[in-house]
């Protein structure tokens, strides 16, 4: 594998369907914060996403596979945006998409 991981996001409605291809490199955090950008993520949850991913020990997500504990936070803070509609994308590719993307950043997932 050579650390990239595809994201590929689809909006389904009134037979249309959109849907928007992103890769995310393994360790490149513009690479993920350009695909969250693009889904609609604001500028300021991406900040608050980066300094979660500063604060967490990348050494213990390695290890045990899972997101460390300020991630998700950050994720379930996303969620929550998603199902209030403060999120312009809807509860389910929301889900998918921080956890193909976050999961693409560090290596782990899908």
């Amino acid at each position: 594998m050579n650390g990239r991981c595809p994201v590929i996001l689809r909006w389904f409605g009134n037979s249309n369907v959109t849907t928007i291809t992103n890769t995310v490199t393994k360790g490149d955090f513009n690479s993920l914060a350009e695909t969250l950008k693009k889904s609609g993520v604001d500028a300021a949850d991406v900040a608050e996403l980066q300094a979660a991913v500063n604060h967490d020990d990348p050494a213990t997500v390695a290890e045990t596979k899972q997101f460390g504990p300020k991630v998700k936070e950050w994720m379930g803070k996303m969620t929550m945006k998603a199902i209030g509609g403060a999120w312009t994308i809807g509860l389910a590719a929301g889900g998918k998409l921080l956890a193909d993307a976050v999961g693409g950043y560090y290596g782990i997932g899908s």
